[in-house]
């Protein structure tokens, strides 16, 4: 009886203090929490309603971007909270032994789309609030649009889904205002992160629900530079053909930045391809002004030249008006 006694007294004093101050009441606390609790079965004490799960993106830096290939890979850490009525204490716990929401990433990249790992542990709080903090390299697909390539903005969006539970077991919600965190952000050299966007979606089959974490991807134009000038008509055909060459070789950089079924064709391409043309035609114009400039000057003009200038003299004087006034001054003189 007095053993029954000392046991009861030590669990009340664990219930008003919330805590186990010693290995041994922690190695029991544990034991006692554990026992009877199964991590299979949904934490509700309803299970005719969704349970409530939190979820906030940390990201702390991006590792690469392959426009080639849509995909986007940086790290970061995933922060899932929820409550469960069965545990009120400040206890950590291996993560195989208490309820997870089977939260995976939907939009893989690779064969990795699994966050939480076996060696980490989840923190439980006084109210019964879980805790679990996974950091991940996080490998997405990223659809570009390159219309205004190289100054575009592109939205990288990484969705999240429950793998077995559907939407009226398990709700997802953002944590915050913003549900994605940047404190320790490293700024990348090449892309900047313009105001991002997360939100819940149902899907089409009305039992699935997903969680869409967007990053707004605004590339940095200072590194970029063009060649943007089309040679004039009267420059060397040397300069002529580099700058050809220099177009050709610009749009071949480009050809292997952007996705090869872009859908739309960036504009930048239009106005290369009017560019390669158009300095197509100045080395033609060129050759043919260097080949008139190097003939002798009592050499016959041929009759189509001859008639193509008649044809462009008339052309020319049509448009120009005449004055009559000026005509009487000329006869009278």
């Amino acid at each position: 009886m007095a053993n029954k006694l000392l046991w009861l007294f030590f669990k009340c004093s664990m219930i008003i203090y919330n805590k186990a101050d010693r290995v041994n009441d922690t190695e029991q606390l544990f034991s006692e929490l554990l026992t009877n609790y199964n991590s299979i079965v949904r934490p509700v004490t309803d299970h005719t309603k969704a349970l409530n799960v939190s979820i906030a993106l940390f990201v702390k830096s991006f590792k690469e971007f392959n426009e080639v290939e849509e995909t986007l890979s940086y790290t970061g850490a995933l922060l899932m909270t929820r409550k469960d009525f069965r545990l009120k204490w400040s206890l950590t716990v291996p993560v195989s032994n208490v309820w997870l929401p089977e939260i995976f990433l939907a939009s893989p990249a690779t064969t990795k789309i699994y966050f939480v790992e076996s060696w980490n542990k989840a923190r439980i709080w006084d109210d019964g609030t879980i805790e679990l903090l996974q950091e991940a390299m996080i490998e997405t697909t990223c659809s570009l649009n390159v219309k205004y390539y190289p100054f575009d903005v592109q939205a990288c969006d990484t969705l999240l889904m429950s793998l077995v539970y559907k939407n009226n077991e398990v709700n997802l919600l953002k944590i915050g205002q913003t549900g994605i965190d940047f404190t320790l952000y490293q700024n990348n050299s090449l892309w900047e992160i313009t105001p991002t966007s997360v939100y819940a979606e149902t899907l089409t089959t009305g039992t699935e629900l997903q969680m869409h974490f967007i990053f707004y991807l605004k590339r940095k134009s200072a590194i970029w530079f063009a060649v943007c000038t089309v040679p004039e008509s009267g420059e060397r055909i040397g300069y002529c053909i580099t700058t050809l060459l220099a177009i050709a070789v610009y749009m071949a950089i480009i050809m292997d930045t952007v996705p090869q079924s872009s859908d739309p064709v960036p504009l930048i391409s239009y106005k290369l391809m009017i560019d390669l043309i158009s300095s197509s035609l100045i080395i033609v114009v060129v050759i043919f002004n260097l080949r008139l400039h190097n003939k002798d000057g009592d050499q016959k003009v041929s009759c189509w030249l001859m008639s193509l200038y008649r044809v462009l003299t008339f052309y020319h004087c049509k448009k120009k008006k005449v004055n009559p006034e000026l005509i009487h001054v000329k006869d009278a003189t």
